[in-house]
């Protein structure tokens, strides 16, 4: 088992200036909302800002409160980027049109055994036909500001593919049946990206901002009973959500703060001051048997070099490889990589052991591979989903055994204190 160090202890700043603050003060004039919200999450707390944008895309930017000392003010709060992702949704025309013409289609089709090819291609026909009338009757009456809706059940669009079948569209209609299931479907994007292990599911997330163009358009662009509709309903959909996902996250989501944004080109709000390094050097131990004479070389891009062996035991050669958690110009780095390659002979290998720890060399970690293959790599950077831990992946070539991901990966956790150092 790992023990992480608690989150709320105040973090380790190095190299820090006394001009940073100059730096973001400019930059968030106009995001003057969003910076009191980070002020009222706790230090070392995480939130979200989802940007709902005309491109049909969500941008999610997952981000960490921080909270150092500064002799001027005392403490501050600043704030650490995590996580950035984009999900790509349905076009919001399309989206409707599709789900109100399955509703249409049912309620009009009357299904034959022996419908004809010319049946079918007549049928693809009056599908195109009605999808691209009703997207323009939809934005005929939902962007244009000056049309004055008094009543929902007046119609806009009228199908009527033969001198049989008839189904009119009302403004209620679309409400209900289409643009509440595309709100509704925009929210299950957001929600689920917040409770997904694989994105931010790890994380105990304060708060989630909703902003974005396609927003600012609802309420500045839109007709003011489709632009009020879509606005309110989203913004309960997402509670909703949330509530039906156990989240217990707060959601803000204010047309004040998407105006602000809108000067601001919907930049995520990211007070960055500060950036994470390391605070440990890390090393990795290679040994192999004494008969199989290995070697070992790291690899420097352009160039490997030679990596003596560090102790001979017995029956056994050790190296003990020291990563560096500086740049050879001396600068902390913020995430380390490295890769190395053993020549050994294959023929008398069973085994191969490698290893992984940080100084005192306690708390290692160790792996064994059968069938290996090179280079060796080892990654390492800040644990996504803790500022109290780094996280550290190694593989060893590809593993020709795993069905299911032979580039995979083997991870551990290790416990580091928050190190920052000033941007």
């Amino acid at each position: 088992m790992v023990e992480l160090f608690s989150k709320t202890k105040r973090p380790i700043v190095v190299e820090s200036t006394s001009d940073y603050n100059k730096c973001s003060s400019g930059a968030l004039l106009n995001c003057s909302e969003k910076v009191a919200l980070i002020n009222l999450i706790q230090p070392y707390g995480y939130y979200v800002e989802a940007n709902i944008n005309l491109c049909n895309e969500i941008k999610l930017s997952l981000n960490q409160v921080i909270e150092t000392a500064d002799s001027a003010i005392g403490m501050r709060k600043s704030t650490l980027s995590i996580l950035d992702v984009c999900c790509k949704t349905t076009d919001m025309y399309e989206f409707v049109s599709d789900y109100i013409w399955e509703t249409v289609s049912e309620s009009m089709a009357e299904q034959a055994s022996n419908a004809t090819k010319q049946e079918e291609v007549a049928t693809i026909g009056s599908y195109k036909v009605f999808i691209s009338n009703l997207t323009d009757a939809m934005k005929k009456c939902m962007e244009n500001v000056l049309v004055n809706i008094t009543d929902l059940d007046d119609i806009i669009y009228n199908h009527q593919p033969n001198s049989v079948c008839n189904f009119s569209i009302s403004h209620r209609f679309l409400m209900d049946v289409g643009l509440m299931p595309y709100l509704k479907y925009k929210a299950l994007v957001i929600v689920s990206s917040l409770k997904a292990d694989a994105i931010f599911g790890k994380h105990q997330i304060s708060c989630l901002v909703a902003t974005g163009d396609q927003l600012y358009a609802w309420v500045k662009q839109y007709n003011p009973t489709y632009g009020n509709f879509l606005w309110d309903r989203l913004k309960l959909a997402i509670a909703t959500a949330l509530q039906s996902k156990e989240a217990r996250t707060h959601l803000v989501m204010r047309e004040s703060i998407v105006s602000e944004d809108s000067i601001c080109n919907y930049k995520p709000l990211k007070l960055e001051l500060y950036r994470q390094v390391f605070n440990k050097h890390y090393y990795v131990d290679i040994s192999f048997a004494k008969r199989l004479n290995a070697k070992v070389h790291q690899d420097k891009g352009s160039h490997r070099i030679n990596i003596p062996c560090t102790t001979e035991e017995e029956d056994s050669s050790i190296w003990r490889i020291s990563i560096s958690n500086t740049t050879d110009e001396g600068t902390l780095r913020s995430a380390l990589k490295e890769k190395f390659y053993i020549n050994f002979d294959l023929q008398l290998i069973s085994q191969a052991h490698w290893s992984f720890s940080h100084d005192p060399f306690d708390g290692s970690t160790t792996f064994v591979k059968n069938r290996i293959s090179f280079p060796l790599e080892v990654d390492i950077r800040p644990c996504s989903h803790s500022s109290a831990a780094v996280d550290l992946k190694m593989r060893m070539g590809i593993n020709v055994s795993s069905l299911r991901d032979p580039l995979k990966f083997e991870r551990n956790e290790f416990p580091e204190r928050l190190t920052l150092q000033a941007i």
